[in-house]
């Protein structure tokens, strides 16, 4: 659960905050010296209003036509993947993510009381395929491929393993390859910390479905490079989980890497059905957020000014705000694997670890909101929205020519806003600062 709380300037990890912006000067005069300037609230104050967006993705990239909803709130996402709701009130929002052919999945967003106007929480989620198995295999003796159900006309993604009398007599076998469902969690700390991700998640059904393992069982997952010398993830900095063991098992388990395939063993006794997710370790690691540049409003990326020195008000005055979110790699998994002396192959298993981490996909885009703003009589309103902006590392250990390496990858991410606000008589008008989020 992300939660929002309020602060002068607000900073949160995987989640931005903006308000208010107009591109549009505007200047009025009037000389009646009988009227009296006609003052009115400004929406951008009074309106409650809170966002919560961002991205839906599937291993294959950004989902079309999936489906967020917590309670009267619903939306569709875009060719892009992003969505966005508008919510009008504080608190709890369980949000409900479906997809055709994807197993549903539930994120949580909290605006806190005293959560600032018109801020904006961005919740990324990365989909499941729905598990199908093929057809069930006679398992004592046999190799048993898994398919990657998300590309399943490529080669297979691993292999199972069983020995001449590994199993039973008549126990049957089919096996897959999936990514997991994940909500993102980007780095956010100034100092490293550890994570860890795995996109090669075997799923095995046996028949029986308690059937157990009377000779270890191996699961073998090729590397991507086809020479191990110029590069696989260091073994030592992995670990498996089980859905279907104990935690003790799941704490103890450790990969191999033998023939050039990172190795899970099921051990003798134990149950063979579930689900083994081999995962990578790695850190993260955020600096300071900076700003940099403006967010753009009705077309323009400045501080707008709107001027009225009529004796009427100006009222409804629709804003399109456009806040960029995202991030692009400043240094490459396939730059950085190079710097380090490995074969970019391990390039495509890296960027996966970072957009589960970070959501989304590498690349920028634009979350748009109509906001309404009042000036009153002999007033001037003044807005800015500066982007903020986090230079992040993520760090991998690699094996290249039997060492171990740091692989160090880069990008930029876009995190929040720092507002720039003011709506006061002409005559004491300046600028001020308020919000964002980092």
């Amino acid at each position: 659960m992300t939660k929002i709380m309020k602060k002068k300037s607000l900073f949160l990890g995987g989640a931005l905050m903006f308000a208010m912006t107009f591109s549009t000067t505007v200047f009025t005069s009037c000389h009646d010296d009988d009227k009296k300037y006609e003052e009115v609230e400004d929406p951008l104050r009074s309106q409650t209003a809170y966002y919560i967006a961002g991205t839906i993705t599937d291993a294959n990239g950004p989902l079309a036509g999936a489906t967020v909803k917590s309670g009267e709130y619903s939306a569709t996402t875009d060719a892009k993947g992003v969505y966005s709701l508008t919510v009008n009130k504080t608190g709890i929002y369980t949000l409900t993510v479906t997809a055709e052919g994807h197993d549903d999945y539930e994120a949580t967003a909290e605006f806190t009381d005293g959560t600032a106007n018109h801020s904006l929480m961005v919740v990324n989620v990365k989909m499941s395929t729905t598990i199908e198995f093929g057809e069930m295999q006679e398992a004592d003796g046999s190799t048993i491929e898994a398919p990657k159900i998300e590309n399943p006309e490529k080669e297979n993604a691993a292999t199972i393993n069983i020995p001449t009398g590994g199993t039973e007599e008549n126990t049957k076998i089919a096996a897959v390859v999936f990514e997991e469902a994940r909500e993102a969690n980007p780095a956010t700390s100034t100092q490293p910390e550890a994570s860890k991700a795995s996109v090669n998640n075997v799923a095995i059904k046996t028949e029986p479905a308690d059937a157990v393992a009377k000779e270890d069982i191996i699961i073998a997952i090729p590397n991507p490079s086809t020479d191990a010398n110029l590069g696989y993830f260091d073994p030592e900095n992995m670990e498996v989980e089980s859905s279907e063991a104990p935690a003790t098992r799941a704490a103890a388990k450790t990969v191999g890497f033998n023939n050039n395939n990172y190795i899970i063993t099921i051990p003798q006794g134990e149950k063979i059905a579930g689900k083994y997710s081999p995962r990578v370790k790695f850190t993260k690691q955020a600096a300071a957020s900076v700003a940099n540049g403006y967010n753009e409003v009705n077309g323009k990326a400045e501080v707008i000014k709107i001027e009225n020195r009529d004796y009427d008000a100006l009222e409804n005055i629709t804003l399109t705000l456009k806040i960029k979110n995202g991030w692009d790699y400043t240094v490459s998994p396939a730059e950085a694997l190079k710097a380090a002396g490995a074969s970019d192959a391990l390039a495509t298993y890296i960027n996966n670890y970072i957009e589960t981490e970070e959501g989304g996909t590498n690349g920028s885009y634009e979350i748009e909101q109509k906001l309404t703003a009042s000036v009153s009589g002999n007033h001037v309103l003044l807005y800015g929205s500066k982007r903020m902006v986090r230079v992040k590392t993520y760090t991998f250990k690699v094996i290249v020519g039997n060492q171990s390496k740091d692989v160090k990858v880069e990008l930029k991410s876009y995190t929040g806003h720092q507002e720039e606000y003011s709506n006061n008589p002409v005559s004491q008008h300046s600028g001020g600062t308020t919000g964002g989020q980092g």
